[in-house]
């Protein structure tokens, strides 16, 4: 099970904080009018102001970074930032990427008096280990549900879609198609079928290359087979020409992979996120 650590504040903090915040706004201004305008009352006035400026901000960073975990080790600095900024705080370098679509995970490094926030376009983005950095990646969108046993979630879209634009809809969820090398989430991915009619397909990663038994799927993998029906593959399997699309095909007795031409409409496709350790 992957161990996960929020970040700041729970709910039931932010809740005490909007509690004692607002107490402590009712003490200030309750004895004013707004016809005072004497030294002491612009005095208090201004303090109610900053108050407010300093509950806000702290507010807003704290939906913010609960919205974030760090891996059991955290001192990992992103090697190759799709983006690099100077920030004040790690408050600011998790809004500014909350505040990014592209950025799923962000580093910081104390470096000679600086903060250096970097961005991460994948939530596993790769890196190295740095006593001086913290990394963090996003929490993962609803809809997607947790693989026992592995860092992997997973979930199904039911749509007619061509082939060739799944990629593409896994990504905009900052997700790829499934690997599904993994034998705990290849049989995760054949229990999504039981209410599947039959003669339904699904894309899942992997691409043929060179020839029909050679594959290679989003996560990097490779899969060669030599001959029909072996690994996921159905009995028949696979038969088609290099550049052909893998997917699920719900066949009696059990769904199994088979490969088609990536411009065939499919009725949906899986998609997989995969968290840091």
């Amino acid at each position: 099970m992957v161990q996960k650590r929020k970040m700041m504040l729970r709910r039931l903090d932010l809740v005490q904080i909007f509690l004692i915040g607002g107490c402590r706004m009712y003490a200030l201004y309750e004895p004013l009018s707004l016809h005072l305008a004497s030294k002491r009352d612009r005095g208090r006035m201004k303090q109610l102001l900053w108050f407010l400026v300093w509950f806000v901000w702290g507010a807003m960073g704290t939906i913010t970074t609960q919205q974030f975990f760090a891996p059991q080790n955290s001192n990992m600095k992103i090697t190759s930032p799709i983006r690099e900024l100077l920030v004040l705080s790690e408050l600011q370098c998790a809004m500014a990427c909350k505040q990014n679509s592209t950025c799923l995970s962000y580093s910081v490094t104390y470096s000679s008096g600086s903060l250096i926030c970097r961005f991460g376009y994948r939530y596993d983005e790769p890196r190295a280990a740095d006593a001086d950095s913290k990394f963090f990646y996003r929490d993962v969108p609803a809809g997607y549900n947790l693989v026992p046993g592995t860092r992997s979630y997973v979930k199904m879209t039911v749509q007619s879609i061509p082939g060739s634009n799944t990629a593409t809809a896994c990504k905009n969820e900052g997700s790829l198609l499934v690997s599904s090398t993994d034998e705990a989430v290849h049989n995760y991915t054949k229990q999504l079928w039981a209410n599947r009619p039959s003669g339904s397909n699904f894309v899942v990663g992997g691409v043929s290359v060179a020839n029909r038994n050679t594959w290679i799927f989003p996560d990097g993998t490779n899969l060669t087979v030599t001959g029909l029906g072996q690994a996921g593959f159905c009995s028949s399997e696979p038969n088609g020409d290099p550049g052909y699309c893998l997917h699920f095909w719900v066949h009696d007795p059990f769904p199994c992979w088979a490969d088609t031409p990536c411009s065939t409409i499919y009725d949906g496709y899986i998609c997989e996120i995969k968290v840091p350790d």
